[in-house]
């Protein structure tokens, strides 16, 4: 999909059918978990059950710490 300006101004079309996107996605399995805290991301992504994540810095050098390196 694309936005006419995805930054400053969707329009209710884009939010309608990015939604339709995501929760199709959701259906398929591709949504493992939504971490609450930086510790939590680190347990996700520890767990090796996620394979993809958005991480504070924090998360990345726990990991990195761990020996863990996605």
């Amino acid at each position: 999909m694309t936005f006419k300006d995805m930054g400053d101004n969707m329009s209710r079309a884009e939010i309608d059918l990015l939604f339709e996107i995501v929760i199709a996605k959701k259906r398929q399995g591709h949504f493992r978990g939504i971490w609450i805290s930086v510790p939590h991301s680190v347990e996700l992504m520890a767990s090796e059950q996620i394979a993809l994540a958005s991480m504070f810095s924090p998360a990345v050098s726990k990991l990195n710490g761990m020996g863990q390196t996605h």
